[in-house]
């Protein structure tokens, strides 16, 4: 019989979970809260908190931390569209102690990781996503750039496979609308 890991051990293994993945979650809450740099570390502060709880808990089975991450912070970006509100921070006494998870939170340099996450999409593929209406958008994040499955989405959005599929064909068709729209007016500059 083994004997449950120590806290330090727990603590030190969602850490590194963090540090993995928290670039990944931070360019997918800019996108999902409209580029807002301080309501999308909010959003992700909000979702490392309740997974530590539930890593704390047992209720993590160690295979795909991106994608358990990611549901986490769609699922709190829906709930606060729901009550219609921003994301407040946090009292501090909830969070742990300074830097356990190796991220700073009141940093306003970013980080390399940062910096190359933000460089992935051009400007008018940005452009053309944040044209999209919320729905639309959220679909095209977990779906293309996160790359969650389909059902896994509907789940998550809590609506059917099919209207996450509908969603996406009509956000893909008009992000090439727009990315036209884009390209034509570079042309004639």
């Amino acid at each position: 019989m083994t004997n449950p890991p120590r806290p330090s051990e727990k603590r030190s293994a969602f850490a590194l979970i963090a540090r993995q993945h928290e670039a990944n979650l931070l360019r997918a809450a800019k996108r999902m809260c409209g580029l807002d740099h301080d309501l999308a570390q909010d959003l992700v502060q909000e979702t490392l908190v309740s997974a530590y709880r539930a890593y704390l808990d047992g209720r993590f089975d160690g295979r795909h931390p991106g994608a358990w991450l990611t549901r986490i912070l769609t699922n709190a970006f829906l709930f606060a569209k729901r009550q219609n509100r921003t994301l407040p921070g946090l009292e501090s006494e909830l969070l742990p102690n300074d830097d356990t998870f190796g991220v700073s939170w009141n940093s306003k340099i970013p980080s390399p990781e940062e910096r190359l996450m933000q460089g992935t999409l051009s400007e008018s593929l940005e452009r053309a996503l944040m044209s999209l209406p919320e729905s639309q958008r959220l679909c095209v994040i977990l779906a293309d750039i996160e790359e969650l499955p389909y059902a896994e989405i509907a789940e998550v959005m809590e609506v059917p496979i099919g209207t996450v599929r509908s969603r996406l064909a009509r956000a893909r068709m008009q992000m090439l609308t727009v990315l036209r729209d884009l390209q034509k007016l570079d042309s004639l500059s």
